[in-house]
């Protein structure tokens, strides 16, 4: 028999933030990626797309293209303390390496909005010669790698003060995204019409290698240690991983359908990256490189994980997860080691639904009632052909989830799995 250990400790964690890419609703999750649980949603606005956290983790800064501003989210209680408004709609948003400002790039006028985060209002704005997309600080915040997406690849090293130009660099066609080392020493630049990888040496200002990676690069980060980094491969469903030393792709990892974000644990154990076709988000242990759990959510888009631990308030509308979870048992009546009994688990109020891959031919899933302190098998569901992912969003799906307060209820994670006999 198998069993499930449930078990919600009162601590500080790292959490990820993901936008989830929705025209009914969107909105922004948040998950303990201690247990891969997410512990709260937020509604955001149409045309939310990008965002940053603070050093401090102690706001999420979010852009708002269609109502042209940028809203600040307070992590300790997630909840929108500030809204800015925006000369025009944002493209994409930065905070300097001290916390203090926020860099909002605005293509359509060839500019920089700069963000004071202790005011929320606007410092300064930077007008450029170029349109700009993503930003990337240097470790002294004096300066900044500034991208425009377009066919002809085009990166400028600029004064953060001005916008002066201080570098130029030619990359690949249609660059997406941007990466530094620690240290500031090399950036790495994504081609997704190329397939490729620019790396720039910063203090020469020129191009090293560039390094052909799977089909159509999105994003790119650069592990906490500087070692490696790791590219999200679009149409190839796939990541690679380079070693900074060589410059050589030196693995390749099958993530799920249409990738396009990542994030690090700090401790850079933890790699986190975004499906969304898949409708999931997939963690892997950088140590191997293998994929270690996978946490069923609805059209991913972006992710950024805080930089330091939080305990942030747990929302009205959730359960009070020390009563909920404690440290209750979960049983399956007639499940088996390898039957990987709570590969995947959704819980809304007192129902819980946990999924079995292995079990039977095609596996199944188990749904279980909460009395008291107590869960108890209401019933065992097998689909034959379906997936465990299938499988447990389908179940979830049937209770009508259909509004931002009602999803508040539903959590997903991947728990630890302790099988016996």
């Amino acid at each position: 028999m198998s069993v499930l250990a449930i078990c919600m400790p009162a601590r500080a964690d790292y959490f990820a933030y993901v936008i989830h890419e929705v025209t009914r609703k969107p909105y922004l999750s948040v998950i303990n990626t201690h247990t891969n649980i997410v512990h709260e949603v937020l509604p955001i606005d149409q045309g939310s797309e990008r965002f940053a956290i603070t050093p401090d983790s102690s706001s999420v800064v979010v852009t708002n293209f269609s109502t042209r501003s940028v809203s600040i989210v307070e992590t300790q209680s997630n909840t929108i303390a500030a809204t800015v408004t925006l000369d025009s709609g944002p493209s994409d948003v930065t905070i300097t390496p001290d916390g203090f400002f926020a860099y909002v790039t605005h293509r359509t006028t060839q500019s920089i909005s700069v963000i004071n985060l202790a005011t929320n209002t606007i410092a300064n704005t930077i007008q450029l010669s170029f349109t700009p997309s993503k930003m990337v600080f240097e470790p002294d915040g004096d300066s900044a790698f500034v991208l425009t997406s377009q066919q002809a690849g085009y990166v400028a090293r600029i004064n953060t003060d001005d916008g002066a130009i201080m570098a130029e660099y030619s990359v690949g066609s249609f660059p997406y995204a941007m990466a530094t080392t620690p240290d500031g020493a090399l950036l790495y630049v994504t081609n997704r019409l190329s397939n490729s990888v620019s790396i720039i040496d910063t203090a020469n200002d020129s191009e090293i290698a560039t390094v052909l990676v799977g089909e159509e690069p999105m994003s790119i980060l650069v592990s906490p240690d500087g070692k490696r980094a790791y590219v999200v491969n679009k149409e190839s469903d796939n990541v690679s991983v380079l070693d900074t030393t060589t410059h050589l792709v030196i693995d390749t990892i099958d993530i799920g359908n249409h990738p396009r974000d990542l994030a690090f644990t700090p401790d850079g154990t933890f790699l986190y990256v975004t499906n969304l076709v898949g409708d999931r988000l997939a963690a892997l242990d950088t140590r191997t490189n293998v994929l270690v759990a996978t946490i069923p959510i609805e059209s991913p888009l972006r992710i950024a994980i805080t930089p330091t631990s939080i305990s942030p308030a747990a929302s009205n509308d959730l359960p009070d997860e020390s009563q909920v979870f404690g440290f209750d048992q979960v049983v399956g009546n007639d499940t088996l080691a390898g039957d990987r009994f709570g590969t995947t688990v959704a819980l809304s109020g007192n129902t819980l639904v946990v999924g079995s891959p292995r079990s039977g031919e095609s596996g199944a899933t188990y749904v279980f009632s909460r009395s008291g302190s107590e869960w108890r098998q209401q019933a065992k569901i097998e689909r034959h052909g379906a997936v465990l992912g299938d499988i447990v969003r389908l179940t979830v799906e049937e209770q009508a989830v259909d509004n931002i307060e009602e999803m508040k209820l539903v959590m997903y994670c991947t728990a630890m799995v302790k099988n016996r006999r």
